[in-house]
């Protein structure tokens, strides 16, 4: 296996389902050599532990993942003129993480490396007959789907966080409308500010596999600050 150290910037963020991690890795060097501990997550709900705990998830990302599905169908306006329409699906995902290198558990070896973390995931389904429309940004989506490009489903998943405002104010799935991805980008502010809310509680899950860049795949990640 290639390792991602080598990719440089050329990284791939595939989304896997969302697994809980139970334990997480601590590298270090012994004669020269990274010897790699497993640990295992303390999820004591105390503040001290809580705090803790999101020191161990450091990093903070908006990770966008845009897929083109292979079914495209004409459909055909009120003058008979017909024009392809095509799918794609979109993950976005907001993520408070760290890179976990994933382990075969008998043998030790490694198997991949993964995003692991909690936050907020949209699933997107697009039908558009805008080929070229960035689907990738909501403001853009918001845009196409009041103008009649755009249609489909989105929903969220809130994963591996915690607490009862934040619950409260999620909204998890809608057809694609103009309110809804206004909706779902209040939802990523929301997330957002509860990372480092003494009163979240944060249960890692594995979120992504990370690997060299595939061509084939249109990813981008953007950091947030």
């Amino acid at each position: 296996m290639l390792d991602i150290l080598s990719c440089g910037q050329d990284l791939t963020y595939l989304p896997l389902p969302e697994l809980y991690v139970s334990n997480y890795t601590e590298t270090t060097l012994k004669k020269g050599k990274a010897e790699m501990v497993s640990t295992t997550w303390d999820l004591e709900d105390t503040k001290e532990k809580k705090k803790l705990l999101r020191t161990l998830l450091p990093n903070i990302a908006s990770e966008i993942v845009v897929e083109d599905t292979d079914d495209e169908g004409n459909v055909k306006g009120i003058f008979g003129f017909s024009r392809t329409v095509v799918n794609k699906h979109v993950t976005i995902d907001l993520i408070k993480y760290r890179t976990e290198p994933i382990l075969d558990s008998e043998s030790q070896r490694l198997l991949f490396y993964a995003t692991v973390g909690a936050g907020l995931r949209l699933k997107i389904t697009v039908h558009t007959n805008d080929a070229s429309l960035d689907v990738g940004n909501l403001l853009n989506l918001a845009i196409g789907v009041k103008s009649g490009a755009v249609s489909g489903q989105i929903s969220s998943h809130v994963i591996g966080m915690d607490s009862n405002d934040l619950n409260a104010a999620m909204p998890f799935t809608y057809d694609l409308s103009e309110a809804s991805v206004q909706k779902m980008i209040e939802a990523l502010a929301i997330v957002r500010a509860k990372f480092n809310d003494d009163n979240t509680s944060i249960r890692p899950h594995l979120l992504a596999k990370v690997t060299c860049q595939d061509k084939k795949k249109k990813s981008e990640s953007v950091a947030v600050k």
